[in-house]
């Protein structure tokens, strides 16, 4: 079912590595923002493709959410309820991404009673050095005090994000950071390889040489030991970069990569709606100034043909270990899978890219494809 994703963008400071849209927390900014943010709902709410949609997840991510004061988040939630069509079962899942240096016992147990059932925690690294390269504000003392937060709040669901291939890293250090984060049990973890972003200070410091950025070869190695670590202890990888207990998959993320609908809200956020994708202003100024207008503030459209949203479709659902049905896909898309790629499936197929699941009805990418994912995916596009 469609999820509603709210975009916090503030922080204590940009990471390293980070390119995303954020800026530095200010309390009167805050104030002002789930003011406006609290305008681009009931705008939203009101429209009549949307009052027609049974929403059945909520996803606050940033950012860094936690930095907010509790007094706004539960105020959005109780707003997001009265607004919304929101599924009214056991299986509304309610997530905030939170870091370790800003999350507090008060505040979770506030948020639990508004309806927060999930926590996804940026925990990033269980070494100290790895998280100074990153440009963390926490330190691994932290990361263990959250998790006591969490458990103590009642919060079963919670996750944690880490990030490897970090300068400097090798597959021992990755392997000992990884088990000292499942020794504190998390449902669910999610692990991306760094990316060098353009612009980011991480960027600029491999560039001048002062640390070297690891080569493709050791990537692949780190990527085969997080894939061998999370095997060994249980958790079952549903997606390229996601693992998880069974039963604790990401619902709200496992709908982007179904392609189904979603309403973004918030600075820089993303909609695909009714075969369109939106995207919010990125600029807060701009973004805040729209809404005291009473305009919605968004800054780029784009309407997708169906043969174009079979495509994404495609290369989205590739990226889940499950893979695509092919009946489902002709049944959404009107498409045989098979047919209009031709003979890209079977020359994929002969060099152990992809793969059909045992009983012929899905198609997916083998290990060996899912490490080289951006290059197979590229060919569906």
């Amino acid at each position: 079912m469609p999820g509603i994703y709210f975009h916090i963008p503030f922080c204590k400071k940009r990471c390293h590595y980070c390119d995303f849209v954020s800026y530095v927390v200010n309390d009167e900014e805050i104030d002002l923002y789930f003011n406006v943010l609290e305008k681009e709902m009931v705008i939203q709410a009101g429209q009549s493709h949307i009052r027609n949609i049974r929403f059945d997840s909520i996803y606050i991510g940033g950012g860094t959410p936690s930095l907010v004061p509790a007094r706004f988040l539960c105020s959005l939630l109780d707003r997001v309820f009265e607004l919304f069509y929101m599924e009214k079962c056991p299986r509304l899942e309610v997530s905030m991404e939170c870091n370790p240096d800003s999350l507090n016992l008060e505040m979770l147990l506030a948020l639990k009673g508004k309806g927060l059932n999930r926590v996804s925690l940026g925990a990033q690294s269980m070494n100290e050095r790895e998280l100074e390269i990153l440009g963390r504000v926490h330190g691994t003392s932290q990361i263990l005090s959250a998790v006591q937060y969490i458990k103590r709040a009642g919060i079963e669901n919670f996750g944690m994000d880490i990030i490897y291939a970090i300068p400097g890293q090798d597959e021992n250090t990755l392997a000992q950071g990884l088990e000292r984060l499942i020794a504190l049990s998390p449902a669910h973890l999610s692990c991306y390889e760094l990316c060098l972003e353009k612009g980011t200070s991480l960027e600029a410091r491999v560039a001048r040489g002062e640390i070297e950025y690891p080569p493709q070869e050791t990537r692949l190695a780190l990527t085969r030991t997080v894939e061998d670590v999370m095997a060994l202890y249980g958790y079952q990888q549903y997606e390229i970069s996601n693992f998880s207990k069974p039963g604790f998959e990401c619902r709200h993320n496992c709908g982007y990569w179904m392609g189904v609908e979603y309403l973004g809200l918030g600075c820089s956020a993303c909609s695909f709606l009714a075969d369109k994708r939106m995207r919010n202003e990125p600029d807060l100024k701009r973004y805040m100034d729209s809404l005291d207008k009473g305009e919605l503030p968004v800054s780029a459209t784009e309407e997708l043909a169906p043969e174009e949203r079979f495509r994404e479709g495609v290369v989205m659902a590739l990226r889940m270990n499950q893979g695509i049905s092919t009946e489902e896909f002709y049944n959404k898309y009107g498409i045989d899978v098979l047919e209009y790629y031709g003979g890209l499936i079977p020359d994929m197929i002969e060099k152990g890219l992809l793969k059909f699941h045992e009983d012929g009805s899905r198609l997916a990418l083998t290990r060996t494809g899912r490490y080289i994912s951006n290059y197979v995916l590229s060919y569906f596009v």
